[in-house]
């Protein structure tokens, strides 16, 4: 079981309980991690539409061209102990924004912007364009060689140096 942490009807990012049990229900192992030293108001000065139009600007100035949407949007607390692994940087009520490119719905373009929701200064920011993508083989029962993948010509050799039957993974990006 996982449970996230809530504080004040707003869920804490990267906060959560895990409980694993047997099926007899005795608990076997917990995993903690909570954080404390939470905003007391959770009440955002910056609404949620404003939120999204500031995520939006700031992924236009990062990507000329490209279609842009906003994809989910939530207030939460965002610990940023837990970010930089420091207990003495302070916890923030944020707007967490996904902004992905509208026409491949963020297969080629996806950023999350977590902005302030008391200032709307950007406080964090995850890219997700750089994701790598790989392509398993099956050394065992193939040659090991693409030729097309999505459009673009790809090749990879499998090498003798895993047991028969192991798979190797291609990175496709180099």
């Amino acid at each position: 079981q996982q449970y996230q942490q809530i504080h004040r009807n707003v869920p804490v990012y990267g906060a959560e309980l895990s409980v694993h049990m047997k099926a007899s229900g005795e608990v076997t192992y917990i995993k903690a991690k909570l954080a404390d030293e939470l905003p007391t108001s959770v009440k955002p000065r910056i609404k949620k539409a404003a939120a999204k139009r500031l995520a939006l600007m700031l992924a236009r100035r990062d990507e000329n061209g490209r279609r842009l949407k906003a994809g989910s949007i939530e207030l939460m607390i965002l610990p940023l102990g837990f970010v930089y692994q420091t207990p003495e940087v302070d916890a923030r009520l944020v707007w967490k924004v996904d902004v992905v490119d509208a026409l491949t719905n963020g297969e080629f373009f996806g950023e999350t912007y977590f902005l302030d929701a008391r200032s709307g200064d950007k406080v964090l920011q995850f890219s997700g364009k750089d994701q790598l993508h790989r392509q398993v083989i099956d050394c065992a029962s193939e040659t090991g060689n693409l030729s097309q993948l999505n459009g673009h010509a790809w090749s990879a050799a499998c090498h003798n140096v895993l047991p028969e039957g192991c798979a190797t993974e291609v990175d496709l990006e180099s």
